[in-house]
């Protein structure tokens, strides 16, 4: 149990940085053995890699309650500073609130880890409320965007690479995480579908239309195409043959947007996410096939597309039902 630097004033617990910095590899350690997927541990070193950024940024030697709910505000506000947040200049605006929600939860379990080792007596994370988060509205790409969004990507500097990456995400409503780590082994052609890892070390197979498995076809006849080679590779990474990377798929997605001229709403690989939901409960899917899908551990996320979905319907039925039409023939 960590006693000499520990600080407890007022029931306010105080660690000390360079106790965090020395425990941090055992809590990446924590999640490989208990078998998380490469994702989730992925994501622990970020946050506490920026996590520390900021402390070192700050110049802060002890870490309470208080310093915590200020990394928290600096993650979720505007940036005015030079050098933008975590001194690169391209992030200046908020984050989302489900970013820092994503923040507070790895935290917490951070600080629970070092419970659990008995490294602290107690968490500064206690009396530290979640983030609200209120997801956000769904708006699914309509038909004509996403027709435009596939004629840009024809004229993109990887033409074959970015309509077979548009195809695959609008065709199975694979997460982003998911596409970037894709093998070559995870395509199966003869079988039209693909095996993804996903949340939670669950295996699920997507099923891929044959327009969707010609574009394919077309990308990888100029690729490598061994069994653990990158499925979409990088534009250039730090070596060559490099895995294209979530930021990477996001900043496509976003060119791509900008050049089809989509407006007023967010263009990103979650999105197709969202198209690829709607579409299929449209087109008469059921929602326990779409769970199966889409990689859900229950019905709750699922069934925001169900409520979209028949509002939708209702929509329709104002605008196209029979009984409206015959207003003024049948009097």
């Amino acid at each position: 149990m960590l006693n000499t630097q520990q600080v407890l004033t007022k029931s306010k617990i105080s660690v000390p940085v360079d106790e965090l910095l020395r425990q941090a590899e055992g809590w990446y350690l924590d999640g490989e053995y208990r078998q998380y997927s490469k994702g989730t541990v992925d994501l622990r070193r970020i946050i506490l890699t920026k996590f520390f950024w900021y402390l070192t940024h700050k110049k802060i030697a002890l870490v309470s309650s208080t310093e915590i709910k200020m990394f928290l505000a600096y993650v979720g506000n505007d940036h005015t500073d030079e050098g933008g947040r975590w001194g690169n200049d391209r992030f200046l605006g908020k984050a989302r609130p489900r970013t820092v929600q994503l923040y507070y939860a790895n935290l917490k379990t951070f600080f629970l880890y070092l419970m659990k080792e008995e490294v602290i007596s107690s968490t500064p994370m206690q009396g530290i409320e979640n983030p609200t988060y209120r997801p956000d509205q769904i708006q699914p790409f309509s038909q004509k965007q996403m027709d435009a969004l596939l004629i840009v990507a024809k004229k993109s500097r990887h033409p074959k690479r970015d309509e077979a990456i548009l195809l695959v995400l609008l065709d199975t409503g694979m997460r982003a995480s998911e596409l970037c780590t894709l093998r070559r082994k995870n395509l199966d052609i003869s079988s039209k579908k693909i095996t993804l890892l996903g949340k939670g070390n669950r295996h699920r197979s997507v099923y891929l239309s044959s327009i969707t498995l010609k574009a394919l076809w077309k990308y990888l006849s100029n690729e490598p195409t061994e069994d653990e080679d990158p499925l979409f590779l990088s534009d250039g990474g730090v070596t060559p043959g490099a895995f294209l990377t979530r930021n990477g798929l996001l900043q496509l997605i976003r060119r791509l947007g900008k050049a089809a001229k989509i407006e007023a709403m967010r263009c990103s690989p979650h999105t197709f996410r969202h198209t690829f939901a709607i579409e299929y409960l449209r087109g008469g899917g059921d929602v326990f096939s779409l769970q199966r899908l889409l990689g859900h551990s229950s019905l709750q996320m699922t069934n925001r597309y169900v409520a979209l979905a028949d509002a939708d319907i209702e929509n329709k039925h104002r605008q196209f039902s029979p009984v409206d039409r015959l207003k003024g023939k049948t009097r």
